[in-house]
């Protein structure tokens, strides 16, 4: 889904652009946020070679990395593998209404599709496995 002049503002910190990491890193992902209202932040990556949203666990396991303002940061772990070298792996996040955050927390395997109610916010960062 296209951002919405609703839309919060993210800033990532971490990784650091184009950052290269070898197959089974641990990355941190971290940022700050503004504007969430009465909404949760998400983490998503998505990965060059097959094109499927995979969220990042929260503290929690599967759930937002935040629901206030400020900063946050996530761990996503066991990144890429051999086959992934040379491809790009994409941190991007979303803003999730009511309805978005439902459907987001009871998905447990890659999805092809962002759920409704669910809004794309442009910064992203991307690592490479090497």
């Amino acid at each position: 889904m296209l951002p919405s002049h609703d839309a919060a503002q993210v800033e990532f910190v971490f990784p650091q652009k184009d950052a290269s990491i070898s197959p089974g890193d641990d990355v941190v992902v971290s940022g700050t946020v503004r504007g969430l209202g009465g909404n949760t932040l998400w983490i998503l990556s998505w990965h060059e070679d097959g094109g499927s949203f995979y969220q990042i666990s929260g503290v929690e396991g599967i759930s937002p990395v935040t629901t206030k303002d400020g900063p946050w940061s996530v761990t996503d772990e066991n990144v890429g593998n051999r086959s992934d070298k040379g491809r790009a792996i994409v941190y991007f996040a979303v803003q999730a209404n009511v309805e978005c955050t439902k459907l987001l927390s009871s998905k447990h395997d890659p999805f092809r599709e962002m759920p409704k109610g669910c809004i794309t916010l442009p910064d992203q960062r991307g690592v490479k496995v090497k």
